[in-house]
This record gives C-alpha cells, sequence and structure tokens, in this order.
C-alpha cells in the first residue's frame, strides 16, 4: 500500500517491479525517470516517476554488460554504465534496443557526465581517470599521476565549472582534475597527495557536490561521511541529469 504526503508517495514495500535485482544505482533523469542499475543479474530497470517499469518485466541487458556498478545519463536521455570487470563502458538507449560499448578504460567503478557532454571513469585498477566524447570516441585512456592521489579511484562528479572531482578508495584522497573546456583537460588541480589527506578519510567510495560547492563522501570502512566545506564550485540540486549551475 501506498501513503502519499506533500506531493511524495512512500511505499512499505518499495517498487518491486520492472526486474529490480540487487540494485547498486540509481539516477534520475530530466524526464524524471529512473535508471536503477541491477548488479544482480547485470540488468537495468527503466522506471516512470510512478513507479512503473518502461523496460518492460526483467529490465533491458545485453551480452556487452559485465558487472555493472554505476551509470550516469547524458542529454539525449541515455544511460552510461561502467563495466568494472572489464575494459569498458557501454551506452544504453532509453528504450533499450541499443547497447553500444567503448574500450577505454581498467576496471572501470564511477562515471559522470559533465555540462558539454564529455563522459569521465574512474578506473579502478588503471588508477586514473579516462575521458569519451558523447560520440564515444575516447579522448584520454587515463589521466594518471602516478598513484600519488588518484589510487584506486571509485567514486567521481563533476561541479558546476566542470571540474572532475575523485574519492580515491585506496588514496584516502579526493583529487580535483581540469574539466573538458580547460586548456589541459585532466590535469591535476589538487595537491601532490590530493585533498583531505588529514581528514580521517578511510576509503572514500562516493563523492557529491551540493548547493553550496561542498563536497561529500562516504567513507566506506569506517561508516562516517565527511564534508569538505565550499572547495567546489556548486552545482544545481537535487541533480537530475547531467550537472548545471545554480
Amino acid at each position: 500500500a501506498g501513503q502519499s504526503t506533500a506531493g511524495a508517495t512512500a511505499y512499505d514495500e518499495g517498487y518491486i517491479t520492472g526486474g529490480i535485482y540487487y540494485p547498486v544505482f540509481v539516477a534520475i533523469d530530466t524526464n524524471a525517470t529512473a535508471w536503477i542499475v541491477d548488479f544482480g543479474n547485470e540488468h537495468f530497470t527503466l522506471l516512470s516517476n510512478t513507479g512503473q517499469p518502461l523496460s518492460g518485466a526483467n529490465g533491458y541487458t545485453s551480452s556487452q554488460i559485465s558487472f555493472p556498478v554505476a551509470l550516469a545519463i547524458d542529454a539525449n536521455h541515455n544511460g552510461w554504465t561502467v563495466n568494472s570487470e572489464s575494459t569498458t563502458v557501454t551506452k544504453i538507449s532509453p528504450d533499450g534496443s541499443n547497447f553500444t560499448s567503448y574500450d577505454c578504460c581498467n576496471y572501470p567503478k564511477g562515471i559522470a557526465i559533465d555540462q558539454r557532454g564529455f563522459v569521465w571513469v574512474a578506473n579502478y585498477l588503471g588508477d586514473s581517470i579516462s575521458q569519451l566524447a558523447g560520440d564515444g570516441t575516447v579522448i584520454s585512456s587515463g589521466y594518471s599521476d602516478n598513484k600519488a592521489s588518484i589510487f584506486h579511484p571509485q567514486g567521481i562528479a563533476i561541479d558546476g565549472s566542470g571540474h572532475v572531482w575523485v574519492a580515491n578508495y585506496l588514496g584516502n584522497s579526493i583529487t580535483e582534475l581540469a574539466g573538458s573546456a580547460a586548456a589541459s583537460p585532466g590535469q591535476i588541480l589538487s595537491p601532490t597527495a590530493g585533498y583531505a589527506t588529514g581528514a580521517a578519510l578511510n576509503q572514500p567510495f562516493a563523492v557529491a557536490i551540493d548547493a553550496s560547492g561542498n563536497l561529500w563522501t562516504v567513507n566506506f570502512l569506517s561508516n562516517t561521511l565527511t564534508e569538505i566545506i565550499g572547495i567546489a564550485t556548486p552545482v544545481k540540486t537535487p541533480q537530475i541529469g547531467p550537472v548545471q549551475s545554480p
């Protein structure tokens, strides 16, 4: 049964249709649809804003998919996912009819799309950040600082200026890179060892930026949340579709 309060609908058992199976990630599009990454069966569930499945009873899938763990949505409503046990990312059309994979990466774990449509990927085993154009052209197979700060990167986010922010799972730090509009995309802008090296980060797993430019990261091993106040350029929140300035 559902209950509606102040325009929001809550369900005791949650939405269960559309083949949701061991979900690990959700992203909301500008058209109010929700993409869910179903890690357990390597499928993707697309729900309407009322929770109705748009991807059929079992979701979208393809033989190209390998242990997906994250997803970002571009301005054309395509979902982009990382195949965490391979070297590829895959673009999925909104109706699930087309899966296109691009060989770019090294066991990618995180993905984000900037204001100009460029795709940024955190390469967990490559200790680097890849950049692709919106058509899948590989701009860089991995910006790296030789593990000085980018060490098993996991989470990735774009701020209002297009800068790229990375949570380094084993580096226990945050790295800032120049974005796609910069003279040198992928240039490391943070200190040599990264930001927040003295902030007791403990396997930072995901990263997000709020409307005040604060950066937030979750610490997988210590069950804590760390806020770095005002370090980034503010973004419009809640973040729906590609990142936008407020």
